[in-house]
């Protein structure tokens, strides 16, 4: 839990969930770090409007994903490569994501997950229309698995990376030829 993967802004944006929904959203988060005592302290601000689980490290996070409705993840740390999402995907949920390097790679907005760009009243709005909207959470969830399995299967990517090899040892052999 790292100031850059916007925690806090996790909690405030569910809190905006529950108050213009009138019923407590519940929010797990999963993993240690520096930020865990200010993250509980607002989440206990909020806690008329949200319900917030601190889990802590979890070696599997499968069954914590398999009882999610969606997948909210505010961050503003670039990555290369988000596991996070990728994990998100393969568990089939919608994903509501920050517009940031990384998650656009992944993500297509519409889709298999809405991109957000603004406060956190747009990411509560756009967890509320999938959370109201079972054929828009339906729709993201197919296209999120099916995401998960054409580009990021273990098998695809090995043999992503064996094809590239060969290219690769192909054009180094034609140019010594």
């Amino acid at each position: 839990l790292i100031p850059a993967k916007r925690f806090d802004r996790f909690i405030q944006i569910l809190a905006d969930v529950g108050r213009i929904r009138g019923e407590k959203p519940v929010g797990l988060v999963l993993g240690e770090g520096v930020a865990r005592p200010q993250l509980q302290a607002l989440a206990a601000q909020h806690a008329e409007t949200v319900d917030i689980r601190f889990l802590g490290y979890q070696e599997d996070i499968y069954p914590f994903l398999a009882i999610s409705n969606a997948y909210l993840f505010p961050s503003e740390h670039p990555e290369v490569l988000p596991m996070a999402l990728i994990e998100a995907l393969a568990a089939g949920l919608p994903i509501i994501c920050s517009d940031i390097p990384g998650n656009r790679d992944i993500i297509t907005h519409g889709y298999n997950g809405l991109i957000v760009n603004g406060p956190n009243l747009a990411y509560a709005e756009q967890v509320i229309r999938v959370l109201q909207d079972q054929q828009l959470a339906s729709f993201l969830s197919n296209n999120a698995c099916s995401t998960a399995r054409q580009t990021y299967d273990r098998r695809v990517v090995v043999s992503t990376i064996l094809r590239l090899y060969k290219e690769l040892v192909g054009g180094l052999r034609s140019r010594s030829s």
